[in-house]
């Protein structure tokens, strides 16, 4: 996990939004290589709750794991909102499961797919600054 390390606003926005927002995070793969990860970074406290895909036995695009965290949450869809950087993984699932998706597009790319998400960001805090929008 050499080189691995966050982006430059993940912490600010992880600290700033904790206090207002439930926060889960969901991420693919097996969880001897993700959860490693996760504690190299030592941000799991900042998540109220961490799902990995083998640990739930579902995989993003499925929306059943997008339905477990909403449980977890307590929360129902329409209230949630999930952000990632893959269109057929992170939007699809979500919106699959009835939630706003929003693509974390750092690198500006185009958008290929035919399903378009909610919104489109390239970085965390443009994201909080709408959240917060939202939240008046």
């Amino acid at each position: 996990y050499r080189g691995l390390e966050l982006f430059d606003d993940a912490l600010e926005v992880l600290e700033a939004v904790r206090d207002e927002f439930i926060v889960g995070m969901i991420t693919n793969g097996p969880t001897d290589i993700q959860q490693p990860k996760i504690d190299l970074l030592a941000i799991e406290h900042l998540f109220d709750f961490t799902l990995i895909s083998e640990s739930t036995g579902y995989w993003k695009p499925d929306p059943r794991i997008f339905e477990l965290a909403l449980e977890l949450a307590g929360v129902p869809a329409h209230l949630a909102v999930y952000i990632g950087d893959s269109p057929d993984h992170d939007v699809a699932g979500a919106q699959a499961a009835g939630i706003p998706a929003v693509w974390m597009n750092r690198a500006g790319l185009e958008w290929q797919s035919e399903r378009h998400p909610d919104l489109a960001v390239t970085d965390l805090r443009s994201f909080v600054e709408h959240l917060m929008g939202l939240d008046d």
